[in-house]
């Protein structure tokens, strides 16, 4: 047992104080709510070159110092952890300094736009020791640990595959989203989040993928994948920006049973069970459940993991421990998306992945 020594009990009692790299979209519906409410970090500077973002933070945030340039930000003593939530082209490089700087890092995914800036990324981490964490947020999705709980209950049985599914009604796609080659397109954007789940539903790194993208409204916009992993576990997903629908799902088959793991409701689904006695009774509760509250009355935009995610990073920073995903996860998620760009170039073929070491 490892009795906490002054130091540690210090900064438990102390909140980490928290630096923005960027004010954009994602700080405005995640991060910045999610520091409001922290009770391991508040929210101490931002840095933002838009002099409309800035002034939109100032207003929520009186007490942040402001600035327009976040390399000066990293050199705040009052600053002990940065969210990275800038363009994904500049993540590697602002990660890199912010480690170089001494700063525990909180990175947007994904980690960078090719596998050898996330290498550089993680060495810098490495080298610095501090904490760095992979904004990969739908692992602290309630109704995924519910099924991470369920696969590890033996519950399904081996798992055979896994079924995803994520798509976005976006009203326009612009600006670098809609330049691949600047981190933008669907591979980076919602792939890469259906990647790691992948990977930490089997607990197995992915070997191989084969991909067709597709471009509808935006380039790259659209595609479809079949991922293999170490173990024989085969997943195949879609997502789109073009879609009609707002729709985040993976179906896992096992050889016992089926499970739906809807990431937009508020409650778990049962698990679906070869037919026999009992089938008439089960289809009647699961035609029940779907009436729920949680279900008829959450809304789609209010995804708790956002806060969870960040709130995990900051405790870890607080306690001296580690926190996932982190960046070797991240790290793993770029190299499947860098093999599946590369089938996709090949007009399809399966590619091995080279894993991010």
């Amino acid at each position: 047992m490892i009795v906490p020594g002054p130091t540690m009990l210090q900064a438990r009692n102390h909140p980490v104080g928290v630096g923005l790299l960027g004010c954009g979209w994602i700080v405005e519906i995640a991060h910045l709510p999610a520091l409001a409410r922290s009770r391991a970090g508040r929210l101490v500077a931002a840095a933002d070159p838009n002099p409309a973002r800035r002034a939109w933070l100032l207003e929520r945030a009186p007490e942040a110092r402001v600035q327009a340039v976040w390399e000066a930000l990293l050199q705040e003593p009052s600053v002990d952890a940065v969210v990275v939530a800038l363009p994904t082209a500049l993540h590697a490089e602002a990660a890199c300094r912010a480690f170089a700087a001494g700063k525990h890092v909180y990175l947007e995914k994904p980690i960078a736009v090719t596998l050898e800036e996330g290498r550089r990324v993680v060495e810098a981490w490495r080298r610095a020791g501090t904490i760095g964490a992979i904004g990969y947020n739908f692992r602290r999705n309630s109704i995924l640990q519910s099924a991470m709980r369920t696969l590890a209950s033996g519950a399904l049985g081996p798992l055979i595959s896994v079924q995803g599914s994520f798509q976005w009604a976006a009203d326009r796609i612009e600006g670098w989203r809609a330049r691949p080659e600047e981190g933008g397109g669907v591979l980076l954007d919602l792939v890469s989040h259906h990647v790691d789940l992948v990977a930490a539903l089997t607990g197995q790194r992915i070997s191989e993928v084969q991909c067709t993208l597709r471009s509808l409204r935006s380039p790259d916009d659209t595609a479809a994948l079949q991922l293999v992993t170490e173990g024989g576990v085969t997943a195949q997903l879609q997502a789109s920006f073009a879609a009609g629908a707002q729709v985040n799902r993976l179906d896992l088959v096992g050889r016992q049973g089926a499970l739906s793991v809807n990431l937009l409701e508020g409650r778990p689904q049962r698990i679906q069970r070869p037919p026999g006695r009992g089938a008439r009774l089960l289809r009647a509760l699961v035609a029940l459940e779907e009436l729920h509250p949680s279900r008829l009355l959450r809304s789609p935009a209010a995804e708790p993991s956002f806060r969870a995610t960040l709130e995990a990073f900051l405790e870890a920073i607080r306690d001296g421990t580690d926190v996932t995903p982190d960046l070797a996860d991240g790290l793993e998620a770029i190299a499947v998306i860098e093999a599946a760009s590369a089938s996709a170039r090949s007009g399809g073929q399966m590619v091995p992945v080279e894993h991010g070491g």
